[in-house]
């Protein structure tokens, strides 16, 4: 699933925020994603009016 392997790329960078911009209706997705690869970090909607904190 390409969210996985954005969020794998995320964590390979070292960045010590992890922010994965998705269209807006791909957010729950994007959340679920993060859950499941055990990564806290932030997704926000491409326009940047919406942001949700996932904590593992």
């Amino acid at each position: 699933m390409r969210m996985l392997q954005a969020i794998d790329r995320l964590v390979e960078s070292g960045a010590p925020m992890k922010v994965l911009k998705v269209p807006g209706q791909n957010m729950k997705t994007a959340a679920a994603a993060f859950r499941r690869a055990g990564v806290s970090g932030l997704v926000r909607n491409l326009d940047g009016t919406k942001e949700w904190d996932i904590n593992v």
